[in-house]
């Protein structure tokens, strides 16, 4: 008895879990270049999904892509699932697209984009992939190679550095304009105005702090210094006065007391006999 396709996964002979590992692995954590272009309604998921298309220039990411492809083909057959990740033929060129199916990117403009792929996201009804919109890209960055990799390695090193010797070139014109030299100008301009009004503003303002300063400082000197000899006398009275009494205090210790002598009193005699002599003369 064959097996239905509708059967559960857990009694298939593939695993599934198994499948988004390896899928996850291979696609994740992958920068690249791509096209946001548009936005479709899917009635199987009942609402719309983004369709970022992948840059051609980005053979790797390719390669892993249809090998991703590939992998999930089973998980089409034995389950009812939306897979994110298609292959489309280009009409007329013969050549395939990548197409990628992700949640609508809110206020994000259709164009060319640098993209990021933490990895895949699935679900019962989808086996998506998760991309985050890194920065936008200009129309010179979108330029495929014309090399490819069975031509010599001296033909593609010599490609590659016109490539980027053009590339420096158009860097410069870009960056050495007219334009931009007079905005140069005038803002080298502005800055050395700029320096030289900030010094003489400072040079001005220290000056005229050094004078207030020297001012301050003049009148302090001239309040604080007969306070300060004061203090000095005082301290020196102090001190002296303390060493005339250590001094005395040694003194007596070491010699008896004497009393002094009596006063003179034939001189006081004297002095007196000639005064009332003087007194009596003038009468």
């Amino acid at each position: 008895m064959s097996k239905s396709p509708s059967k559960s996964f857990s009694e298939e002979t593939i695993n599934p879990m198994h499948i988004l590992q390896r899928v996850n692995e291979l696609l994740r954590n992958n920068v690249f270049k791509g096209t946001f272009r548009e936005r479709r309604n899917i009635p199987f998921l009942n609402g719309p999904r983004d369709v970022i298309v992948i840059h051609q220039s980005e053979k790797e990411f390719l390669k892993k892509a249809r090998v991703a492809i590939r992998i999930l083909k089973p998980l089409e057959r034995y389950k009812d699932s939306f897979i994110g990740i298609t292959e489309k033929e280009c009409e007329g060129s013969g050549e395939s697209e990548i197409l990628l199916w992700i949640p609508p990117a809110h206020e994000q403009p259709f164009g060319d984009y640098l993209f990021f792929m933490p990895g895949i996201v699935a679900n019962e009804a989808e086996v998506g992939v998760s991309v985050l919109f890194t920065r936008r890209l200009e129309a010179n960055e979108l330029e495929i190679p014309d090399y490819n990799e069975d031509e010599p390695l001296a033909e593609i090193l010599k490609k590659r550095i016109a490539v980027l010797s053009r590339h420096f070139t158009e860097f410069l014109l870009e960056v050495f304009t007219y334009t931009n030299f007079k905005l140069a100008v005038q803002f080298l301009s502005a800055l050395l105005l700029t320096i030289c009004v900030t010094l003489g503003n400072f040079t001005y303002c220290f000056g005229e702090f050094l004078l207030k300063f020297m001012r301050e400082v003049s009148i302090f000197t001239e309040a604080a210094t007969p306070i300060l000899f004061g203090c000095l006398h005082v301290i020196n009275n102090a001190v002296y006065g303390l060493y005339t009494l250590i001094l005395c205090l040694f003194k007596s210790n070491s010699a008896p007391f004497r009393a002094p002598p009596p006063p003179d009193q034939s001189a006081t005699l004297r002095w007196k006999n000639e005064r009332m002599k003087a007194m009596q003369y003038r009468r």
